[in-house]
């Protein structure tokens, strides 16, 4: 619904430019961990790290 977009939006715009790109290439270029690592140079497990980070985030916004 038009309210749901405007909350994930808003959770969106909390989050810092590198925790986004993170999103974009997980969640809407359905990139694998590997992938991500190789572009972010970082370890597959590190990058598996960070995804669940930047959700956990998004997850503690939505829930308010």
């Amino acid at each position: 619904t038009e309210e749901n977009r405007k909350i994930l939006l808003d959770a969106i715009k909390t989050l810092k430019e590198d925790e986004v790109q993170m999103v974009e290439m997980r969640f809407f270029e359905k990139r694998s961990f590997r992938e991500i690592g190789e572009i972010l140079e970082i370890t597959e497990n590190n990058a598996k790290v960070k995804a669940h980070r930047v959700i956990k985030k998004l997850r503690k916004h939505l829930n308010k």
